[in-house]
């Protein structure tokens, strides 16, 4: 039974109306025939109040922590998809991005996306693999952070401002109670060239909204992914549907996200911001053939960097495992099997970033670099700093090792506690207890290229312990 024809009014900035009719058969109604594990568990991430974070339904704070994994739903199989998923929730993952990979055909079973390449017409078999893959995901505790649009045919035609709403639709029915980030987007501008561009996002998040919530806005997560150097709110700042601002600041060693991040964290109205996709694991820099490969190094540096300016949490990613390559390749210049790259020292030390993190109170969380004495110098050896906004204990990310001076007056309490942090390691050293007074200097274990450290400062008195 199918879905008569409907026309809507586009959900948008202030002043916007787009008439869009509905696509001819609309599968909503066999949408979960077949589906091994029914899609139950519901979604209940939302903005925190101070609109810099995100918690769960019950005000708990969510560290999202994700995974990119684009061609997942086209590249592995449910037993490849269930031994990927097991490993990455036992990393500490909580969030993993994916991408309807249309532009690549069938999945590894035969099944395209779409009956005849007809966007009109999405194709069951293809969406019960998804389902499967979701609903494991879910299962495990990890987010699924959705890309409904794959970026070639957001752009060339194929999906349109008259198409994409239905499409929406038809996804955000389907997924309505599964645990999903929606990110519309995917690596392009939100303009597409013209105001269309943005038209068409305002449809697609209008469906999804339509289909998931019955237009209920505060009941989805929805962002934007932008190209390289470009943030989300260029394009929809006064869009109700964007309830959080996404950088994509690339993939280049020592890229000053930070910088994006801080201007993005003093914009109104007030959002909670992300790197959305920052410099992968054994990547080329550039993405050059033969450049010099980013080590989990350049992704750490990245990740303290964004989320000590302000950002909520932290995007990784492996160029081997977002591709799920079978071995070397030239095409998107692989260097290993992605079995080969799951258990790599970039992935193990996002489980000691968020470690860390989980240690200290997370919500009310406040960049200042006020608290560093003297210059936050810049390269790799950039320090950055962040604190609890009460002053009940402070990091300071220092990239490459380099003394670093802090003003304890920013801190609560009379007495200072002192550690520094490994991020390679998960390991901590206690340095001792001072009077809170004035500046002082701290000398981190190690420094150099690849000696980077997190000094942690806490105010006595809330015997928060070590990481």
């Amino acid at each position: 039974m199918f879905e008569p024809l409907e026309s809507r009014t586009l959900l948008s900035a202030a002043g916007y109306t787009h008439a869009v009719h509905g696509w001819r058969n609309d599968p909503v109604a066999v949408a979960t025939r077949g589906v091994s594990t029914p899609v139950t568990a519901p979604n209940v991430l939302k903005v925190a109040a101070d609109r810099r974070s995100l918690v769960h339904d019950d005000g708990t704070p969510f560290f999202y922590l994700a995974d990119t994994a684009w061609e997942l739903f086209n590249k592995l199989s449910r037993t490849q998809a269930k031994h990927y998923l097991n490993t990455r929730a036992a990393q500490g993952f909580t969030v993993i991005q994916a991408e309807i990979n249309a532009r690549f055909g069938a999945n590894v079973y035969g099944d395209a996306p779409f009956i005849k390449n007809d966007v009109t017409r999405p194709n069951e078999a293809f969406f019960q693999h998804m389902d499967y893959v979701i609903n494991r995901a879910n299962a495990l505790g990890m987010y699924v952070s959705l890309v409904p649009l794959d970026s070639t045919w957001s752009q060339n035609g194929t999906f349109n401002v008259d198409n994409v709403y239905q499409f929406g639709k038809f996804l955000g029915r389907r997924y309505a109670k599964a645990k999903i980030i929606w990110v519309l987007g995917g690596d392009v501008p939100g303009d597409g060239g013209t105001n269309a561009g943005r038209d068409m996002w305002r449809n697609l998040a209008a469906g999804i909204t339509r289909g998931a919530a019955n237009r209920d806005e505060s009941k989805v997560l929805m962002t934007y992914h932008p190209d390289y150097n470009h943030t989300a709110t260029q394009w929809f700042a006064n869009d109700s549907w964007l309830d959080f601002d996404a950088i994509q600041s690339g993939h280049s060693p020592n890229k000053d996200n930070y910088a994006a991040i801080s201007a993005d964290y003093i914009k109104n109205p007030r959002r909670p911001v992300i790197d959305i996709e920052s410099g992968y694991e054994n990547i080329p820099a550039g993405i050059v053939p033969g450049a010099t490969r980013l080590t989990d190094y350049d992704t750490r540096k990245s990740a303290y960097w964004s989320l000590f300016a302000g950002s909520f949490g932290v995007t990784f990613g492996n160029n081997n495992v977002w591709q799920f390559a079978s071995g070397p390749n030239k095409r998107n210049l692989a260097s290993t099997a992605w079995t080969n790259a799951l258990d790599t020292p970039g992935a193990s030390s996002m489980k000691n970033l968020k470690r860390l993190m989980l240690s200290r109170p997370m919500l009310n969380r406040v960049p200042d670099q006020s608290l560093i004495v003297g210059s936050t110098l810049s390269g790799t050896d950039h320090l950055q700093a962040t604190r609890a906004a009460d002053g009940s204990y402070a990091f300071v990310y220092t990239a490459s090792g380099k003394a670093v001076s802090v003003n304890l007056n920013k801190l609560s309490g009379r007495t200072i506690s002192a550690r520094w942090y490994n991020p390679r390691s998960g390991k901590s050293a206690y340095l001792g207890d001072f009077a809170k007074s004035g500046n002082r200097t701290f000398t981190a274990p190690s420094s150099g290229a690849g000696n980077d450290w997190v000094l942690v400062l806490d105010d006595a008195s809330k015997r928060y312990g070590k990481p």
